[in-house]
């Protein structure tokens, strides 16, 4: 079931960076609201580090090769948000959704504040604007349940599949 559910969420990966990253309409509204870091904090709250570390990894890597930054940058921001999800979601009980919210908006506004910095580290630093800053993290932190949801609906989909082929077996 692990290895499903780890299949499961590398392929929401690609889908959630070709989504963001492509000139697709739909891609519009995913500009200000960043998916990949919803799944990453979605795989930190509820998940075990085997099925999640595959994905926040993968993601790194691919974030890193197509983004142009310094090399590493994707992955180190990666696995600290990754990290403080998980953690956190360890030390605090984050099952209400409304808790949820808080600390998607949390470690996204976290994130937004250092990546310019890591991104063009060799370069001249350059920062977001707060107002953009604070707006799209608000953006993020409305999306996650929806987001959250459909993770958890789509994992309970791939769990079905599995026992209706172990049943039939």
């Amino acid at each position: 079931m692990r290895t499903a559910n780890a299949i499961l969420f590398l392929v929401w990966a690609v889908v959630l960076f070709v989504i963001q990253s492509s000139g697709l309409g739909i891609s519009t509204a995913f500009r200000t609201c960043d998916a990949g870091v919803i799944l990453l904090i979605y795989l930190g709250l509820c998940h075990s580090l085997l099925v999640a570390a595959p994905t926040v990894l993968f993601s790194a890597m691919l974030m890193d090769s197509f983004s142009g930054a310094a090399p590493g940058a994707f992955l180190l921001l990666y696995c600290a948000l990754f990290a403080l999800a998980y953690f956190g979601g360890k030390k605090m009980d984050l099952r209400f959704w409304l808790y949820r919210i808080v600390a998607v908006f949390i470690l996204d506004i976290s994130f937004r504040v250092l990546i310019p910095g890591l991104v063009s580290f060799p370069y001249d630093p350059v920062f977001v604007p707060e107002a953009r800053t604070f707006r799209n993290s608000v953006l993020t932190a409305a999306a996650s349940p929806l987001l959250f949801l459909l993770f958890d609906r789509s994992e309970t989909w791939v769990e079905s599949l599995i026992s209706d082929q172990r049943g039939q077996g």
